[in-house]
């Protein structure tokens, strides 16, 4: 039923919706990527401190771009919903977008993203403003959408600390990558380190999204019948995956990073490409389904 719907609904997208649900998607991707690495920079000071000169960089240039594809949606939002590219130019149009949810949580993210930057300078005082920044962007994500109902103050908790876990995690990618492909000998430190933390990291993602759905339903499992409650099915199922993975790198793969096997930092990049692209295909699908919608 579910892959029914998705076809049928990409079937149906104009271009209006498909710019939308692509920006969206960049969006994500960028935000996160830029608030990870500012989150990230704080143990691998210690762990893997030449990655410093990387993130230093990466992160706030992330930054930037993530504020140019979030504050898009306001000129891509007027003109879904009129349905023309003129309301790109429609000051009320423009307006209507930026007073609704949108606005408030694109000008609350914007400023997280402006203090990330702040990282590219990583002392102390720095990195607490950019960890501030990460803060604000997850909260960010709960003034908008279904998060909006009640218990308003518990949803805001929970999505928060649910963005902040999908922030640290997905932070890690750039770093470890970066590492095993140099074949560093701080990588096995820093996969051992990492997976220390996403091994209860992954497994609370999936625990703060299942509490999110029953307050969302209002504990009627019937939603699992529904479109929106199979899409959440799939993306648990991904996070279990993910999960799996994180295990299999823990068990196996660090050891041999440790050991400084030439085939493991192989191993740890296949790894962590997969992880990548089961987010990116996660992200596409909140994107797709928080501009369309599902019933």
């Amino acid at each position: 039923m579910i892959l029914q719907e998705i076809w049928l609904a990409y079937e149906a997208l104009d271009e209006f919706s498909i710019s939308t649900i692509a920006a969206k998607t960049l969006a994500y991707w960028t935000t996160l990527l830029a608030a990870g690495s500012a989150l990230n920079l704080i143990w691998l000071r210690e762990t893997a401190p030449q990655t410093i000169s990387l993130l230093r960089w990466f992160g706030p240039t992330c930054a930037v771009f993530a504020i140019l594809l979030n504050f898009s949606q306001i000129p891509l939002q007027a003109s879904y919903l009129m349905g023309e590219w003129s309301a790109i130019q429609d000051p009320m149009m423009l307006q209507v977008a930026w007073e609704s949810p949108l606005g408030d949580s694109l000008l609350l993210r914007g400023f997280g993203l402006l203090l990330i930057l702040a990282a590219i300078r990583p002392k102390k005082l720095s990195l607490g403003i950019s960890t501030l920044g990460c803060v604000l962007v997850a909260l960010s994500f709960a003034f908008q959408g279904h998060t909006l109902s009640e218990p308003r103050w518990l949803l805001v908790a929970l999505i928060t600390l649910h963005l902040l876990g999908l922030i640290f995690w997905i932070g890690g990618f750039t770093p470890l990558a970066w590492l095993a492909k140099r074949q560093d000998n701080s990588t096995g430190l820093a996969a051992r380190q990492f997976g220390k933390i996403s091994i209860w990291n992954v497994p609370l993602l999936a625990i703060v999204g299942v509490f999110l759905l029953l307050l969302l339903s209002e504990g009627d499992w019937e939603i699992i019948w529904t479109a929106y409650g199979q899409l959440f099915a799939l993306k648990f199922l991904g996070f279990m995956g993910l999960l799996g993975l994180a295990a299999m790198n823990k068990l196996f793969l660090t050891p041999a990073l440790l050991r400084s096997e030439e085939r493991a930092f192989v191993l740890i990049r296949l790894s962590l490409v997969l992880e990548m692209t089961v987010v990116a295909v996660i992200l596409l699908l909140t994107a797709s389904f928080t501009t369309v919608g599902l019933e």
